[in-house]
């Protein structure tokens, strides 16, 4: 809805070859774990580059921290 959807898909390509790379490299050695890992390190560099690319195009905080950091000024005061 803001047309920045091609950049969205190719984050997620990049997060699909990084967790096809890391399944390779970690499922032999460690099997289900090595899955689960490949898979957090996957969700993570995906979460950030999106997280990166809102900021940057958007100006917008995608974060739950934009939303108690005026919570938490007041309760100082």
């Amino acid at each position: 809805m803001t047309g920045h959807q091609n950049v969205s898909a190719r984050i997620l390509t990049y997060a699909v070859v990084l967790k096809l790379a890391l399944n390779f490299i970690l499922i032999p050695k460690y099997q289900a774990t090595g899955a689960a890992m490949a898979t957090a390190i996957m969700t993570v560099f995906w979460n950030a580059l999106l997280y990166i690319e809102v900021k940057k195009h958007l100006s917008l905080e995608p974060t739950i921290w934009s939303s108690i950091k005026p919570l938490l000024k007041r309760k100082r005061h």
